[in-house]
């Protein structure tokens, strides 16, 4: 869906996300090596659920599609090199 803007300011800001945004995307498709689609539909299935109670706090995770295990292992590789994602 377009976004239309006509005031300076909001024109800025809506390119101060979409640059980065566009940036996130390109750097984990070439981490993962899988379209950008791919991706984004494994981390719509990723759902995690918090368990608490008074005393304890847990969560559970559902298993992980291959796209996601890979992004996941990619950022941690750019962690240990200094990076942050």
């Amino acid at each position: 869906m377009p976004m239309y803007h006509w005031a300076p300011r909001r024109i800025e800001t809506h390119v101060k996300i979409c640059i980065p945004a566009l940036l996130l995307e390109r750097v984990a498709e070439l981490r993962c090596g899988v379209p950008w689609s791919q991706i984004s539909n494994g981390l719509a299935k990723l759902q995690i659920i918090e368990f608490s109670s008074s005393r304890y706090s847990s969560f559970q995770i559902n298993q992980a599609q291959k796209t996601v295990e890979n992004l996941s292992k990619s950022s941690q590789s750019l962690s240990h090199k200094g990076f942050s994602v």
